[in-house]
């Protein structure tokens, strides 16, 4: 598989993470902290963005090791093994999500 479609794989898995994720209540539960004041209130508007929360932070968990993994081996940009890095990196942050279904 080429970066692109390596980076399009990262971002559906963190995507589904957002949905499935075990964090996802805890997030909804703290809207009032993180949810403007000229967004209602209804419960669409604040399970979207729970879910779009979960998933950016999962992007930015889950790239930490490749970024060090860049860092310790001098690359001048980001290519295959970083990525890989990053895929198994949302793999694993997905897991308990998934593992409530089996």
């Amino acid at each position: 598989m080429n970066a692109r479609g390596l980076f399009f794989s990262i971002l559906a898995i963190a995507a589904i993470n957002g949905w499935i994720s075990p964090m996802l209540p805890a997030v909804y539960v703290f809207a009032p902290i993180w949810l403007p004041e000229l967004f209602p209130k209804d419960a669409l508007v604040i399970f979207y963005g729970a879910t779009f929360i979960v998933s950016v932070s999962t992007l930015l968990i889950a790239g930490i090791p490749a970024a060090i993994f860049e860092g310790l081996t001098k690359r001048s940009e980001t290519d295959r093994p970083s990525l890989m890095i990053w895929l198994g990196g949302v793999a694993l942050l997905t897991a308990p999500g998934l593992a409530r279904f089996f």
